[in-house]
C-alpha cells in the first residue's frame, strides 16, 4: 500500500465525483462508485457486518445571478 497513491487516488474519486454529479451525467458517476464495499466492524465493541452498495452525499452550491441555489445529492443501499 503506498500511501501517496491511495491519496491521488481519493482525490482522483472526489474530483470526478464533483464533476459528474452537476453535469447530470449519472452513467459516467456510477462509474465512479465501486458495485459493492464489504464493511466489517466486528472489532469496534462486536458490531454488525454488512454489504454496502452505495453511501455518498454531496452539497453543491451554483452562484448565479439570481442567487446561489443549493442541492444535495445522496444515498445508501445496505444488507446485512
Amino acid at each position: 500500500m503506498d500511501p501517496a497513491l491511495d491519496r491521488f487516488d481519493i482525490i482522483d474519486t472526489t474530483v470526478r465525483m464533483a464533476w459528474h454529479a452537476p453535469c447530470r451525467e449519472w452513467d459516467s458517476l456510477n462509474d465512479v462508485l465501486a458495485p459493492r464495499a464489504r464493511l466489517d466492524d466486528t472489532s469496534l465493541s462486536g458490531g454488525d457486518q454488512a454489504i454496502c452498495t452505495a453511501a455518498f452525499q454531496a452539497t453543491h452550491v451554483l452562484a448565479t445571478p439570481l442567487g446561489e441555489p443549493t442541492w444535495t445529492l445522496g444515498g445508501i443501499t445496505a444488507s446485512s
